[in-house]
């Protein structure tokens, strides 16, 4: 069975690897809107941000998802094109080595 939704509002995923792996799985996220996870999910295009504890605002977050196969399947999609441009480790390693020769050469 596959879920079509990922959600994890709570406050124990700092910056939120788990939502970029459901990203590239073409998973909607729902996340809580703190840390870093307003870094990996963008509100409205690639999943819904919720404050941590608000339940009301997480149950429709979930239910417009479920209830829209479509924008769920749409947001799922920004989320894999998302991770595929901006998440793999090929652009992490090239964005630390940058920053490396950065410090290295004075400019940070």
């Amino acid at each position: 069975m596959h879920s079509g939704v990922f959600a994890l509002p709570g406050r124990g995923e700092g910056f939120g690897l788990v939502f970029l792996e459901a990203m590239a799985l073409g998973k909607p996220v729902i996340g809580g809107a703190h840390g870093g996870i307003p870094d990996v999910i963008e509100d409205g295009v690639t999943g819904s941000l919720v404050p941590h504890g608000d339940v009301p605002r997480l149950s429709i977050a979930l239910e417009s998802l479920l209830l829209d196969p479509v924008r769920a399947r749409e947001m799922g999609a920004r989320g894999y094109r998302r991770v595929q441009t901006e998440f793999t480790f090929e652009q992490f390693q090239s964005r630390l080595t940058r920053t490396i020769g950065d410090v290295l050469n004075g400019h940070l």
